[in-house]
């Protein structure tokens, strides 16, 4: 019973053989006693969190020993499913208490491995707060061994899961110090990541002229390296910088294209995936409905064969997109909700943010004002918690909108100010040019 509360939260029968030693028989007998509680339709047994806290003051000098028993246990089971994702899933809060084991007991190649090993699994599944404490622990167990090559790649993830996550300040301090120990090992790859990722920080937060530079740079590394997919990640936001920079749909098109020719003979990835996405919206720009939606339903063919849940909710919001731009509403609405709630669960606040703005112009379409401005004024309240002043400059210029609706003449000059005001810094020419 001691040892069994070294389990955070639900366990199976062969992890309690593993860790505690534990025969179903004993299971069955603390299920019988009430301290153990069993979940048949699962095959898992959980510890009430006051009968854990007991049990775990009577481990004391056992502790470690059990500790290292459950790193053993999960370690060899992620290694083992690390493609099943079924599997995984009851197992995250464990395989997160393994990797901090395993750093509480300075045990640094076990902490390197399983977060390594976690690590297509973890952004598969979206899982960033888990990857960002398990690659926080990884920095950590590379400084100690004073293994400088794995310390930069472990730091380069680490501020691509930060900027996944907007949280910026953060992720620009880690990718600069990656980039550092990158160029003192002359590593071309490290080099050509890190310039990418502080690209995309400075396309997130409307800096698309230093973005496009950086992504220039990086893609010129990549082809160096005759790294095809790095070179399609560069094409990819170098055609949203033009969109986004000078409304070039053309141009973004013809990038994208090149991006779609890069991956042709690759196995399929999220990138292909993201490729084909930020195709769809440039066809859809162009009125290219049908190209468009051709595109999307190959995204979302191959997101679903990817199990890539992250991908597969940003291809529902080009799908919100092109029913919007057909004038048809409640499709709209209804892939927009699923498209928030997917992201809502997976906790990347950007993308709730955009998805909430666009459900506010939805609503404003239908004359559902109130909505509207809900979903408007949280879209707003996001983009300026992550930093993003594009999307804050737009959010004001569809409040200002909203509000003439609404006949609240003085919000909707006040929201114009705002995003006069940001715009006279970020010079977009659309926005230049409706806000006249």
């Amino acid at each position: 019973m001691a040892a069994l509360s070294i389990f955070p939260t639900t366990f199976s029968a062969e992890a309690a053989a593993a860790v505690a030693g534990a025969t179903l028989l004993d299971l069955d007998a603390l299920c019988e006693k009430s301290l153990l509680q069993q979940h048949h339709e699962q095959e898992r047994y959980i510890m009430h969190s006051l009968v854990r806290q007991f049990a775990a003051e009577k481990l004391v000098e056992r502790a470690p020993v059990v500790q290292r028993a459950l790193v053993a246990h999960f370690h060899r089971f992620a290694r083992l499913h690390q493609a099943d994702y079924a599997r995984l899933q009851p197992e995250w809060a464990n395989l997160s208490s393994a990797v901090a084991m395993a750093h509480a007991l300075a045990d640094w190649p076990a902490v390197l491995d399983l977060v390594q090993t976690l690590d297509d699994p973890w952004f598969r599944q979206i899982r960033f707060q888990d990857m960002r404490a398990g690659l926080a622990l990884a920095v950590g167990a590379a400084r100690a061994l004073e293994d400088e090559p794995a310390l930069a790649r472990t730091l380069l993830r680490l501020g691509e899961i930060e900027t996944e996550l907007n949280d910026y300040a953060a992720a620009d301090a880690h990718l600069a110090e990656a980039l550092n120990r990158c160029m003192r090992l002359e590593e071309g790859p490290g080099i050509a990541q890190a310039r990418y990722l502080l690209g995309r920080i400075k396309s997130e937060q409307g800096e698309d002229a230093q973005a496009l530079q950086l992504f220039e740079e990086s893609r010129r590394l990549f082809e160096e390296e005759n790294d095809r997919l790095g070179v399609a990640r560069n094409l990819n936001l170098i055609a949203v910088c033009h969109v986004k920079k000078y409304r070039d749909f053309q141009a973004a098109q013809a990038y994208l294209e090149e991006a779609v020719a890069v991956q042709r003979r690759l196995p399929a990835s999220s990138i292909y995936v993201e490729t084909l996405r930020y195709l769809a919206r440039a066809q859809m720009m162009r009125q290219a409905y049908g190209e468009a939606e051709t595109s999307l339903f190959e995204a979302s063919k191959v997101s679903q064969e990817l199990h890539d849940i992250g991908e597969y909710a940003a291809v529902l919001y080009e799908r919100l997109l092109l029913y919007k731009l057909r004038h048809r509403w409640d499709d709209a609405l209804t892939v927009g909700y699923e498209c928030l709630d997917n992201f809502h669960k997976l906790g990347s606040l950007r993308w709730e943010g955009l998805i909430q703005t666009q459900l506010g112009l939805l609503h404003q379409a239908k004359e559902e004002y109130e909505q509207a401005l809900v979903l408007l004024t949280q879209g707003l309240h996001i983009f300026r918690e992550v930093a993003d002043r594009y999307e804050q400059a737009y959010s004001y210029y569809y409040l200002h909108r909203l509000y003439a609706q609404m006949g609240k003449t003085e919000e909707s000059l006040q929201a114009r100010r705002h995003a006069l005001r940001l715009n006279a810094e970020l010079q977009d020419p659309q926005l230049t040019e409706q806000l006249k």
